[in-house]
């Protein structure tokens, strides 16, 4: 019975692919990933000396906007070329880079197929948890709260959130840095953020907020409010 796996290949370092994603891949017939126009799929780059040449490529360019008919146009066209090796009887394995239930683009293939195909979802390290793990520090214990925004969020939303958690991990940061920085400094909170610049890969770099005015696409920023530790 053919399978549509979304399979989790972590942040960027090859040696975070779980055994489980790298069978996986092994086992599938054809290879489906996301890119951006002109620009290779991080996914894809990630596993892709693992990926024998036998396999068939489903490349999917995403337009980066906002334009959301644009983005379902994608995700229809796409399902439907992953449908018809589904039909033959051929698994596909669509990579993703992070966790593929953690902001991933996969949950939008998956609702989109399950319905008449077998779906199945191989987890990864996420964005946050490489983060901590480069940071060196627990992000949260005991009762402590997480809360992880996207940083194109409603501001308010942001505001009364970050005020009701012990730490927060924003992601989505490139084009809204001036906002989060502003929010940032209004709760005194500022000196405190860390960014982590494409966690775990070889380019990997970690920078106080408060020191940069441009971030790269890949780029997470942790805060913890309180770092005493007992």
């Amino acid at each position: 019975m053919s399978i549509l796996y979304g399979v989790s290949v972590g942040t960027g370092d090859k040696e975070l692919i779980t055994l489980k994603a790298l069978n996986t891949v092994k086992n599938c017939g054809v290879i489906a990933y996301i890119h951006s126009p002109n620009k290779q799929s991080m996914a894809l780059e990630i596993i892709d000396e693992y990926i024998t040449d036998d396999k068939i490529h489903i490349a999917i360019e995403m337009p980066m906007e906002k334009n959301t008919k644009n983005a379902t146009y994608v995700y229809d066209n796409a399902c439907k070329k992953i449908k018809q090796h589904l039909i033959k009887g051929i698994s596909v394995a669509f990579l993703c880079e992070g966790d593929a239930m953690f902001y991933g683009s996969f949950m939008y293939v998956n609702e989109r197929i399950k319905q008449q195909h077998s779906v199945k979802t191989i987890s990864g390290i996420n964005s946050v948890s490489a983060c901590t793990a480069s940071l060196g520090f627990g992000l949260v214990s005991r009762n402590e709260i997480l809360s992880v925004i996207p940083a194109g969020a409603n501001e308010d939303k942001i505001i009364t959130t970050i005020k009701n958690s012990d730490a927060i991990a924003i992601l989505k940061t490139n084009n809204n840095i001036n906002k989060i920085k502003k929010i940032l400094s209004d709760l005194n909170l500022l000196n405190k953020a860390i960014c982590i610049i494409n966690a775990s890969s070889k380019d990997e770099q970690i920078i106080e907020l408060n020191k940069l005015n441009k971030i790269p696409y890949f780029t997470t920023i942790i805060i913890k409010k309180n770092k005493d530790f007992y």
